[in-house]
């Protein structure tokens, strides 16, 4: 029994069946997750290893190089990458997407385990972490009062940060512009070489007479008793009492050598709110988390936090919250859903002019979309830009298959049926057509669906909801339709205005039955047209411009600061201040965040400021203006390098500084990689179209070295160790012990004073005691060398790396010719043996893309004709339709340029759904050729005629319902409309000409292809008969 007839005859069973359709996407919808693309970050996991003091090269050999042999051992890793610092290693590895993040994490945790006996033992960490440390915030606050800063940092660790970390799937919250309280014990080396001391000595003597310590447990009549000896000093003056050592029985009190005093840590990152000074908080998340989800819980905490706060004069704001564009976007393809479906179904009351036959098409649509979302939570899926779009894009084609049968119904009602018998034959005639249009759009996003790489996982989900979708509708039109039909069509009074339209499309109808009538008696010449058109299509792609993705407004942007690097963090302050004030001259800025010391090595030299711009509908310039336009103004700024980047906004809802254009050179020595990535930004900058030209080689910094000469040292009885911890204590300082007051403990720091730490000169002065007392000074031991040396070494996959990154003039150059140009400037550079480079960022992604992008094309009209092939049981007939697929090229690469627009990810995306969209048309044409033509015994030429006439109604009916679907989505103004509006208008310019060829072309090839049929046939008949004589004749003779 077909599905058709099962919904006749049992409405209330298929009524069940797809309102159980429907009851479990209303659930679905109201859990399905919101995120702006889907859930495609890399399983990221980070070690942090730090060594006070440490120069660069000693951590990449000491901390950084062991690790990374550690790990590179385990399996899944797509890329590994390092920074060597000062006093600091970090280590970032990304597994593939296949990859379980807290597997990964285990299995790093037991590779650094079993070498931590191998790295120094004064080592801090390594702290392993389930988040990327290159990862961007997804939120930020600031916290202000008139409290002093060490007050309010105490205040916000303990009130703000703590609360928030116990969020789930939130990952680093790094504080900008915080300064804890600390208690600073200053010595005076003069004073301590009076008395004969070392600064070892004054740190055993605090720690000696600031103890509290358990001494154990004693019982006394059964009870129990712990004994603890409690010498712990409590006031900060207390500490200038403490008796160091005594001289000739005259004890010497710290207050003799030095002195104690209560402050704040050095100052070494700053945040600012429109130029008010602030604390920041900028907050991550773990890889993989929901951005929105997290964002909800934290503002949620915050709300809460904000009044709690209010009775301490604390002030918290939220500057930046990356959720709230992901949610407009969302909100934006939602409404486009909506309204596509409306227009969509006015499409179809036009055509139909009935009411009860366009509310039965129209089931279509609530049914398949609603359907699709139980199927989405089934997958995991979330309500996202991509899934959202998919079932935009298709919201014309939902209503496609309904169309399609309940024309065919209507017909069938008009040539005498009743409603019943209409809607069983009519459904049943059509079936086979309706079916392979649906697995012909299915088949074109199987390939997409199984792509690999990160664009194969952000386009899985697209591929699967269109998919899901489409055939919910098919089963909706075999079901629903038949069903609603049999019961509610009845013959109708027809108005002036249904007798009106009729005319006009029987006129149509004529006209178009004519221009068949002419094309299939110049065939040669409608085919010479055809391949013209698709000839000037590959002109036109020639001309194309390719990026990666189209810029998106999203009314933010960053502007990067480099003050020189021997600024201090005041200096780069009054920096940011100018800068700052030229920014805030605009009309078009809401307001300003600005950070100094906020990158991952605490650069004081580097800052950053947020530019927040009014929304789109409040102001007339782009966001793109907005930046060249700063750009410009900072070129001549003297005082700092400036560069202007948009806000990156990755598939995880990450935000910070992004560049266009990225690329790595690799090799072993970093002198070498500093010369070739020299020669190539020259050659950059020679040419157009580049702009911010930055390199991730830092200028080199000025430093002591100081070498231990071995041999002096153990003469003298003095250990290497203990050389090194005295210059560290002496000149960094080193965080003895700590004081309890109020609950809390401070850190207790002990160096010298500011006068000998500001005179490099002094450090040969410093005296050591070797264990028979006698006091050495450094000079002796040691000899003092002043070079310059990296303030970091980069490294990727074990190779020490250097990055170049670039922003590119969109009018003179974009991603596709700016990778040309590059390859050809190392092509030039002839790389030395040991070194390579290679694109990354959004350059590796962009050929990625494509590549798979076009493959998955190709693959799919091979699909499409296997699926067509099966329909028509002939391998001549698929190629016939397939005629639409160059046909359709014509008008998505036309559309494209006329409205200046580029090839991306997305436009190609949208160009293989409309390898799916376009053959619909011709299966139905043929389909009805078919069934005149080889079973009725229909004349040719009238078989084609006919057919033609017939199909011309749901052809025009399902293209302009689809093209109206998609309309508010190629009109659209909203958040993130550029990236999806040029999917929208190339898919709609491709069926606007497809389906106008397709109208003449196809018949008139398919006559072509059934002449050389009967001529292939006339042949074979007469050389069969002449081979017949011929063996007549032998026979004959012989």
């Amino acid at each position: 029994m077909h599905l058709s007839d099962l919904a006749i005859k049992r409405p209330v069973f298929m009524s069940m069946i797809l309102l159980a359709f429907v009851l479990f996407g209303f659930i679905a919808f109201r859990t399905l997750g919101v995120d702006l693309y889907p859930k495609v970050d890399f399983p990221v996991v980070t070690i942090v290893s730090t060594l006070p003091s440490a120069d660069p090269h000693t951590m990449e050999a000491t901390v950084t190089e062991p690790t990374e042999e550690a790990v590179s051992t385990l399996d899944s890793i797509e890329n590994l990458r390092s920074i060597s610092a000062e006093g600091v290693s970090q280590v970032i590895i990304e597994f593939n997407l296949k990859k379980n993040i807290d597997i990964a994490f285990q299995e790093v945790q037991a590779k650094l385990a079993s070498i931590r006996s191998n790295l120094p033992h004064d080592l801090f960490g390594p702290i392993i972490d389930k988040y990327n440390i290159d990862a961007v915030p997804i939120l930020s606050l600031i916290a202000s009062s008139d409290l002093p800063v060490d007050e309010l940092t105490h205040l916000i660790e303990t009130e703000v940060k703590e609360p928030l970390k116990r969020i789930p799937h939130i990952g680093q919250i790094k504080l900008v512009g915080e300064r804890k309280h600390k208690i600073w014990l200053r010595v005076d080396p003069k004073q301590m070489e009076g008395y004969g001391l070392t600064i070892q000595d004054v740190e055993q003597g605090i720690k000696t007479h600031h103890i509290d310590l358990p001494a154990g447990r004693m019982t006394k009549n059964s009870a129990e008793f712990l004994v603890k000896t409690k010498g712990e000093l409590f006031s900060v003056e207390s500490f200038n009492d403490v008796i160091i050592a005594q001289r000739n029985g005259v004890p010497i009190p710290f207050r003799a050598i030095g002195k104690a005093e209560a402050g704040m840590e050095e100052e070494r990152s700053s945040a600012t709110f429109n130029g008010t000074s602030a604390i920041a908080l900028m907050i991550g998340k773990q890889s993989g988390a929901n951005t929105v989800e997290v964002a909800k819980q934290l503002k949620k905490i915050i709300k809460q936090l904000q009044q709690d706060l209010k009775s301490k004069k604390i002030r918290l704001e939220i500057t930046q919250d990356n959720s709230v564009f992901i949610e407009k976007s969302v909100e934006e393809v939602r409404f486009h859903l909506l309204f596509g479906g409306g227009l969509a179904i006015l499409i179809v009351l036009l055509f139909l002019r009935n009411l009860r036959s366009t509310f039965v098409c129209a089931l279509a649509l609530p049914t398949a979309v609603i359907g699709t979302f139980a199927f989405m939570s089934y997958f995991d899926f979330t309500q996202n830009v991509m899934t959202l779009l998919a079932l935009s894009l298709a919201i014309g084609l939902l209503i496609d298959d309904a169309i399609v049968v309940q024309e065919n119904i209507i017909r069938h009602l008009e040539k005498g049926y009743s409603p019943l018998e209409a809607s069983s034959v009519a459904t049943r005639q059509i079936a086979l057509a309706v079916l392979a249009t649906t697995l012909s759009v299915v088949a074109v996003f199987i390939p997409v669906a199984f792509m690999k790489g990160i664009v194969g996982r952000f386009f899985y989900q697209f591929g699967v909801t269109v998919s899901i979708a489409v055939l919910i509708s098919m089963l909706v039109s075999f079901t629903l339709n038949p069903l609603f039909s049999s019961r509610l069509l009845t013959p109708s009074k027809r108005g002036a205005l249904y007798q009106f339209l009729e005319r006009l499309f029987q006129t149509i109808e004529r006209g178009y039955a004519s221009l068949l009538k002419v094309s299939l008696k110049y065939k040669k010449s409608v085919l010479s047209l055809a391949l013209l058109s698709f000839l000037f299509s590959i002109y036109l792609f020639g001309h194309l411009r390719f990026e990666f993705a189209p810029v998106v407004d999203q009314s933010e942007f960053s502007v990067s600061l480099k003050t020189p690097l021997e600024s201090s963090l005041t200096q780069t302050k009054g920096v940011v201040k100018d800068v700052e004030g030229r920014i805030r001259n605009y009309p078009w800025v809401d307001y300003l965040f600005s950070t100094i010391g906020a990158d991952r090595l605490g650069s004081v030299n580097k800052a950053s400021i947020y530019v927040k711009m009014l929304p789109k509908e409040k102001r007339k310039t782009s966001q793109r203006e907005a930046m060249a336009r700063i750009r410009n103004d900072l070129s001549s700024f003297s005082l700092a390098h400036c560069t202007v980047s948009t806000a990156e906004r990755g598939a995880g809802g990450g935000q910070g500084k992004a560049t266009d254009l990225q690329f790595e050179i690799c090799g072993p020595s970093i002198e070498q990689l500093s010369l070739i990535s020299e020669r190539v930004m020259k050659k950059m900058k020679e040419a157009k179209g580049y702009v911010d030209i930055e390199i991730s080689l830092e200028a080199e910094k000025p430093q002591i070295n100081v070498m231990i000469n071995r041999a002096a040292a153990a003469d003298a009885g003095i250990s290497p160790f203990l050389i090194a911890s005295t210059l560290k204590t002496a000149i960094g300082g080193s965080d003895i012990t700590s004081l309890k007051k109020d609950g809390v403990r401070d850190d207790v720091t002990l160096r010298f004073s500011q006068e000998f730490r500001n005179d490099p000169s002094h450090i040969a002065e410093i005296l050591l005691k070797n264990p028979a007392g006698k006091l050495i000074p450094l000079q002796d031991l040691v000899t003092l060398c002043e070079e310059k040396g990296p303030t970091q070494i980069n490294r990727s996959n074990k190779m020490r790396q250097v990055t170049v990154s670039a922003n590119l003039i969109h009018s003179q150059k974009v991603l596709g010719e700016a990778l040309k140009e590059i390859t050809s400037f190392f092509a030039q550079e002839k790389l030395p043996d040991g070194y390579r480079f290679k694109f990354s960022g959004a350059a590796i992604m962009f050929q990625d893309s494509f590549n798979n992008l076009f493959f998955a094309l190709g693959l799919a009209v091979i699909l499409v004709y296997m699926v067509l092939a099966a329909q028509f049981e002939s391998l001549i007939h698929p190629f016939i339709i397939m005629l639409t697929l160059p046909l359709s090229i014509v008008g998505a690469i036309g559309s494209l340029v006329i409205f200046h627009m580029t090839m991306s990810i997305f436009t190609m995306i949208g160009i293989i759904m409309l390898m799916g969209l376009v053959t619909k048309n011709g299966i139905l044409l043929v389909d009805f050729i078919n069934t005149l033509y080889h079973k009725e015994k229909k004349e040719r030429d009238e078989a084609i005629i006919q057919a033609g006439k017939f199909r011309l109604r749901p052809i025009l009916m399902t293209t302009l319902a689809v093209v109206c679907g998609m309309l508010p989505i190629a009109l659209g103004k909203g958040a993130g409309s550029e990236s999806r509006s040029p999917m929208a208008v190339a898919v709609i310019g491709g069926l606007i000409t497809s389906t106008l060829l397709t109208l003449v072309v196809i018949p008139v090839v398919y006559a072509l292809v059934e002449d050389l049929r009967k001529k292939k046939f006339f042949m074979t008949f007469f050389f069969k008969k002449i081979r017949e004589s011929v063996v007549f004749l032998k026979k004959e003779n012989a």
